[in-house]
Formats: structure tokens, sequence, C-alpha cells
């Protein structure tokens, strides 16, 4: 992407219950010893099925976890509700439960690891309570679409709405659910929004707020906060569309991994909106400026289509780490690293900070998780790795120093203070998998030019009021194919130069028979530098300022929706101002289903 050109706008437009009881096993294994950070101890798994008394809900606060030091199991026998007692070696009490150390057997009326009567297996435990079970805090946790935390019920993100600058936080529906999209949607209601900050859920309030320039690129902008819907426990929801130029960051958070620390994260990302510019990161970076400062002083996990250690196996795309001035897949090439093709992916790193680092993916939809590698950190003809010299800074979307050419989806991610364990990873997959999440499918009703030209009628000079209307005759008008504007604009398709202030376009279409549930499932497909408007049959579908770096969807009016005419005439008008560096402007129609 030619930075010069870009300009100061801005965008607008269950787990089972064995899982669990590993988790428990694991900590354990490292000594039983109680910490603040909750390791496994006395109380274990409690009556109603809690994991040693109340589930850590904050991972900065530390407290709860799994307990003090001491046996595994709880009143009631693990999972199980009340109604039986831990024997002294650690025993399943009656109502069935974990199983025990010597002396202890399995309790009346329950199997080993299943649910007793009066409890239930702890399915509400999400991604930081889990690694929190297996000893290693979130100290941070960033999603659009849910709670990381079982009991986090506090904001998720805020949109900035484009018609009058005004902002509104998003929240959680309820205590460890998902996002209130509904409310998104009536904020940014016939305009557009852009997500301009990502909560932390942690105390630590390690925020994510649109990148300042860096020694690699300029300033940032945020993601268009309609363009990346979809479905999250059966509720809408929208993931952060990451775009070259897209990018976030934190220059001062707290309780990160620093120059050697052992640390882990995992994002739930896109196996298809992917390229090859970096850098799409996740993870621990520099701070307090978005400079790149030598080799070891990141520590993010990157997906996409980037091999920058060849060979590389298949295609791509593929996970690596961000080390900086690296992305490794190993120590150096490593084709063990296999492509990743799923509609979504679940990219995982942990990196003990002087040895060893690993690499794992799993389709965010089903299944289970793969090691793609777990070995030395880079050495050899690769220096500076060990140890590593990590600054703590956050980054999403973008390089160490705001290198920020690459593309990508993000709908959740944490990072983790200390090495977490491979029973904690594979109960944070099931969790990812248990979601249900499934991406924003389009059928195109009216395409644009971004594979095939398409042809318009459109003028430079301001017509009549009545030009965006059906009646209109745009006879005396020129036809030219799509896109408008100049070379050199990112994202740009150019069919028809334009170069002036203001175009307005017009073309007629039959959508064919819809229904009244895909009438509301209309969205624009546009690219625009600068402002737009967009109107079916003169009524306005969509109204956006600033620009944008590629194509994007987002919703149209209800009044829009109600204007189109079903297996009929209509037409699809649009206007296009125009103020400095590049311009460009192309607009489709679809049916967003979901």
């Amino acid at each position: 992407m030619d930075c010069a050109r870009r300009k100061s706008g801005r965008i607008w437009s269950a787990v089972t219950a064995g899982a669990v009881a590993a988790l428990a096993v694991a900590a354990c294994a490292k000594g039983g010893a109680a910490k603040s950070s909750g390791t496994a101890g006395t109380g274990g798994f409690g009556s109603g099925g809690v994991a040693g008394g109340s589930v850590v809900t904050d991972a900065g606060a530390g407290s709860s976890g799994l307990g003090a030091a001491g046996t595994t199991s709880g009143s009631g026998g693990a999972l199980a509700g009340a109604g039986g007692e831990a024997g002294t070696s650690g025993g399943a009490g009656a109502g069935g439960g974990a199983p025990g150390g010597a002396g202890g057997g399995v309790g009346a009326g329950g199997q080993s690891g299943n649910v007793g009567a009066g409890g239930s297996a702890p399915a509400a435990m999400l991604p930081c309570d889990l690694y929190s079970a297996g000893g290693t805090d979130c100290v941070a946790a960033h999603s659009t679409t849910r709670a990381l935390f079982a009991a986090y019920s506090g904001k998720l993100y805020q949109v900035q709405r484009a018609s009058d600058g005004k902002t509104a936080d998003i929240g959680t529906l309820v205590a460890g659910g998902y996002a209130d999209a509904a409310a998104q949607d009536t904020f940014c209601a016939d305009t557009s929004c852009a997500i301009t900050i990502i909560y932390d859920q942690t105390s630590r309030a390690n925020h994510l707020t649109v990148s300042p320039a860096g020694g690699a690129g300029g300033a940032d902008v945020p993601a268009n906060a309609g363009a990346l819907p979809a479905l999250a426990g059966g509720h809408r929801v929208y993931g952060v569309y990451v775009s070259p130029g897209t990018g976030y960051r934190n220059l001062s958070a707290k309780g990160t991994a620093r120059n050697g620390q052992p640390e882990g994260m995992y994002m739930v990302t896109s196996g298809k909106h992917v390229n090859d510019g970096c850098c799409f990161d996740y993870g621990n970076t520099e701070q307090p400026k978005a400079n790149d400062t030598g080799n070891g002083h990141m520590d993010a996990v990157y997906f996409g289509m980037r091999c920058e250690h060849p060979p590389c196996s298949g295609t791509g795309p593929w996970v690596a780490g961000d080390l900086e001035n690296g992305l490794f897949q190993g120590n150096g090439s490593n084709t063990n690293d296999a492509t990743v093709t799923d509609d979504l992916v679940t990219a995982m790193l942990k990196n003990d900070g002087q040895k060893t680092f690993a690499l794992k993916t799993g389709n965010a939809q089903s299944g289970k998780l793969t090691t793609q590698y777990d070995g030395t950190l880079p050495n050899g003809p690769y220096q500076g790795y060990i140890p590593m010299s990590q600054e703590g800074g956050i980054v999403l979307g973008v390089g160490g120093d705001n290198s920020n050419w690459s593309a990508g989806d993000f709908y959740e991610g944490v990072m983790t203070a200390g090495y977490p364990t491979n029973a904690a990873e594979d109960a944070v997959q099931a969790n990812i998998v248990s979601v249900g999440y499934e991406p924003a499918k389009y059928t195109e009703i009216v395409p644009t030019s971004e594979k095939t030209k398409q042809s318009w009628k459109y003028t430079t000079a301001a017509p009549a009021t009545s030009w965006n209307t059906s009646a209109f005759d745009d006879g005396a008008w020129q036809t030219g194919n799509g896109g408008f504007g100049t070379d050199g604009t990112p994202g740009a398709v150019i069919g028809t130069v334009w170069n002036g202030a203001d175009i307005w376009l017009r073309r007629s279409f039959n959508p064919g028979a819809l229904t009244a549930q895909q009438l509301a499932g209309l969205v624009v497909r546009l690219h625009h530098d600068e402002d737009a408007e967009v109107y079916v049959n003169g009524v306005r579908a969509l109204a956006v300022t600033g620009y944008t770096l590629s194509y994007e969807y987002a919703f149209t009016s209800k009044a829009a929706q109600s204007a189109l005419v079903s297996n009929g005439p209509n037409t699809l008008a649009v206007h296009c101002h125009q103020t400095t560096g590049g311009q460009y402007i192309d607009a489709g129609l679809s049916v967003l289903g979901l």
C-alpha cells in the first residue's frame, strides 16, 4: 500500500467434566501449592460444580481459582452437588465425582468424572476461567462477540457513529454471554459506525485503541463496525474486520510478559480473509512506542499468507510467531506447519521466554487442536531470541512497528501470564467450538466491479434533485465501467477515471424474488473514498463519511429495504464527494444470510 496516499480521515463506514478435571490434575502436577493465581488445592471442584469455590471472574485479581493446597475433591464430589464429603485422601463424596487418591473410591450413585446428583458440569467456564484453572491467568482478554470470563458482564467494545461522532459502548446480553449486537444496530441505524475501542475484560484495563503511527506505517484507522457480522451461540454478533491500514494497540499495557517471561495467547480468526501483507498479529509488542527495537522484542501470534522462512508447506495460510524481524513457523523453515483453510481458525502461540515456543491451530467450529510446532526458539542464524526480550505492549492487526498492510478477521483473543498447559489449551478449544461460530454468507444481487467491470450511467455535473429516483431520465449521462477513481488509491479497481470533486452514478437492476427475511438482510458492498451516499429507488440506504481501504459490507436502512421492489425494476444510485488525495467509488447490493 502506498502510505503516502493515505489520509487522516477515519473509516466510518461443555467443555466436558473430564477436561476440567484434567486442568486440576495438570495444576496439581506442578506441586499443588496454593497460589493467588488459583492453582488446584483443597476444595477442588466443590458443590454445584464450581472449581474450588468461586470461579475466578477477573484474571487481574487472581483470587479464588481452585482454592488452597490439598485434595482435589470438595464437598459433594467433583462437579457434583451437595450430598457427599471428600475422602481424607481425596476420594469422591457421595453423589459421584472425581477420582481421588489412595483410600478413596467412587461415590455411590456416580462414576468417576460424571455429574453427580444435584450438581452440573461447569460448562459456563469460559476461556479465561479455564486458563486460570490451569494456573495461567489471563492478563488481557479482548472480544467483540462474547464474554471471556463466566462472570463478565461489562463493556466489550465502543463504536463511533459517522453521522454525528457520538459513541456508544456495546456490552454483553448477560453475564458470561454474547454481545448485544442489537444495541449496535439501533445506534448505527441509517449510518455507519467504526470500532474505536476494544475493551479488556480483565481488571488490568489493557484496552485496545486505534494504533498511532509507527516506524513503518502511518496512523491506522478503525474497523467498520458492521463489516463482519457472524453468529455466536445463535446470536448475531460483529467481529473486527481488518483491512490494510486498520490496526489497534496498547502502548502502556500492564501485567503482560516482559524480558523473557513465559506467556500464551490465542485468537479466533478467518481462514479465508487473509493476505501476505505484514502483519496480522495479536499479542505482545513493543511499548511505549510502535517502533522495531530488535529481535525478540515481540511475541505475537500471526495468521496469514506470508512465508518468511521458505520452504513452507503448501500455499498457506499458516500460523507463525511474530517474534520481531521474523515470522517464525519454527526454527527457520518448518514444512510441518501445515496450510490451514478452515473457515474459522483458532491460532495459538505459547513461549517460555527462554528456550521453547509452540504453535497450534484448530478449526474454530469443530474438532481438536493440531500442534504445528513445539521446539526451540529461533537460534543459529537467528540471533536475539534466546532469551526473549518482550516489552509487554499489545497489538492487533498490524506489526510491532505498525507495518499495516495485512488483512484478517478477529473475533476473540486472550493473553496469559505463564506457559499454558496442553490441557488448558484443549479445554479452551473445546469451549470455542461450543460457541458455534458461523461466518456470514452473502448472496449477490447487484455485483460490484471487483471481479467483472459493471456498467453505470454517470455524471460529474450536479443533477436535478430527482437524480436518484427510478423515474429520472439519465439518457444524457455518460456510460462507463466501474469502479470510478484514480490509480494508486488503495483497493481500487479502476474502470473509469474520475478525478474531480463529485460524481453521481445510476444503474438499473432486478433482484429477483426476495422474501421479507431476505429484504431485512439487504446490505451494500461499498468501497468509498471519500464521503458517499447510496440510494435505492430514491430512498437513502446509507450515508458514510471518510474513506475505506477495501470493499466492505454495510447494512441498509429499513426505509430502503421497504423501497426495494422484489422481482421488478429498481434503481441503485450513488453520490461520492472527494476533497484530497486518492479517490474511488464502487457499490453493489447483497443479501446477508446468517
